[in-house]
């Protein structure tokens, strides 16, 4: 097996040739919010429509409305922008992670590395909520109610929804934000200016003003652990055990 350069150092230079840049991040930007639209239109309404949005088949179309717009604005992306370009999957992070001496291995310090940036992204949270709550400022707290109590009513609506929260939103945020979004805005402003915006990006897209702030937060902490691993299975499986924690809590209380 051939030795890499230090992770730090080959995610530098990768982001330097990458055949996409910030335009094309506007692009999908405007992509990602007409796929909302999309979805909304193709498949919640008419559920909604003929059946009912109190029905199952109303609330399984709302369960899986991000997983259906996140797959729909990938395709797009991916051949509007990125086939042109002859960019593969590879060149988007998946790719085996780097280890500090420079050999690319799934080994079990690299799941121990994950594990404890699982733990270091709860505290960002758990440090946020705290920090707001005893400022008194409720309005910027995280919603206690996060996903809607009714779509947990039905296994086949859980079932769905546990489709969007804890595969879809792993994969398919984890490529556009860290894979697409971030070594684009590295390439063109550098590390932290890209970690930054990627993030707030990242916390913006989640639609609530109490998840802006430490949704970006943990958005940069995954940047960082994207260019230290130079491998987006890193951040996949971190975000996987975050919303997997976080989906079976409320499975657990609201089913």
């Amino acid at each position: 097996m051939s030795v890499i350069a230090h992770p730090e150092q080959a995610f530098t230079e990768r982001a330097r040739g990458l055949p996409w840049g910030l335009v094309d991040v506007l692009i999908a930007i405007a992509v990602l919010a007409g796929a909302i639209v999309l979805s909304l239109a193709s498949i919640v309404a008419p559920a909604w429509a003929i059946f009912g949005k109190d029905s199952i088949a109303g609330r399984t179309a709302t369960a899986l409305s991000t997983l259906v717009f996140e797959v729909i604005a990938a395709a797009v992306v991916y051949r509007l922008l990125l086939k042109p370009k002859g960019v593969r999957l590879r060149d988007l992070g998946f790719r085996a992670p780097l280890t500090p001496d420079g050999r690319r291995s799934f080994r079990l310090s690299w799941l121990g590395l994950v594990l404890g940036a699982w733990l270091f992204a709860l505290l960002i949270l758990m440090g946020y909520v705290w920090l707001v709550t005893a400022a008194g400022a409720e309005s910027l707290e995280p919603p206690e109610e996060q996903i809607p109590s009714e779509l947990f009513s039905h296994w086949i609506v859980i079932i769905a929804l546990g489709a969007s929260v804890m595969v879809g939103a792993p994969l398919f945020e984890e490529l556009f934000f860290r894979g697409f979004v971030f070594p684009a805005l590295a390439k063109s402003f550098g590390f932290i200016p890209g970690a930054l915006g990627s993030g707030l990006l990242f916390g913006l897209s989640h639609m609530d003003v109490g998840f802006i702030v430490p949704f970006a937060a943990i958005g940069m902490w995954f940047a960082y652990l994207y260019r230290r691993t130079d491998s987006l299975y890193t951040t996949i499986l971190c975000h996987f055990l975050f919303n997997f924690v976080a989906f079976s809590a409320l499975v657990a209380t609201e089913a």
